[in-house]
């Protein structure tokens, strides 16, 4: 198990060590649209100070995701933060106003739809379920779900928003993820 605090700061270190890698490495193609992605870009298109972004955190309920869209907001992006629940978004809003925040749930298609709507220079897909314990013991409706959050609901949040992406010329998609 490893603390918010440490986990920022190690991205952090990691963003900042990727950068200095990087720079000699020439940009790979992948179709005619479409960059890889880089901790050095995404590191670079949320430090610049020449301009704000518009960056869309999921699972901003609580944890990692809620101080990535504190931290973000300080800095003078737009953060829209969603989270999974309307009882989650009342409080995130009473926490901190100065947050945009949206109930969406990522493994609902109406929710999810909200996100195309939206420009968006930076997608955080933050959102995440886990279960632990013994395999045999774990009932597969709960792992259906994991699923369903972990995979096709982090899937759906990338289609919805990639397409705006593409049609302003510019645009971020992060994953977290973990394996704990």
């Amino acid at each position: 198990c490893i603390s918010i605090p440490r986990l920022q700061g190690r991205v952090r270190r990691f963003l900042q060590t990727q950068s200095l890698q990087s720079r000699a490495i020439a940009p790979q193609r992948h179709g005619p649209d479409v960059r890889p992605l880089r901790a050095t870009s995404v590191s670079r298109h949320l430090r610049g100070n020449d301009m704000a972004k518009t960056v869309v955190i999921t699972g901003a309920g609580s944890g990692f995701g809620k101080g990535a869209a504190l931290a973000l907001a300080k800095r003078g992006h737009t953060v829209i933060a969603t989270t999974e629940t309307d009882e989650q978004a009342a409080a995130l809003r009473g926490e901190a106003p100065q947050l945009s925040v949206e109930k969406v749930d990522i493994t609902n298609a109406r929710d999810i739809a909200k996100i195309g709507e939206w420009p968006i220079d930076v997608l955080i897909n933050n959102a995440g379920a886990g279960k632990t314990g013994p395999m045999v013991d774990v009932p597969l409706d709960i792992v259906r779900h994991v699923f369903e959050v972990n995979v096709f609901g982090t899937l759906a949040a990338t289609q919805a928003a990639v397409p705006k992406m593409i049609e302003q010329g510019s645009g971020r998609v992060i994953i977290v993820s973990s394996i704990a």
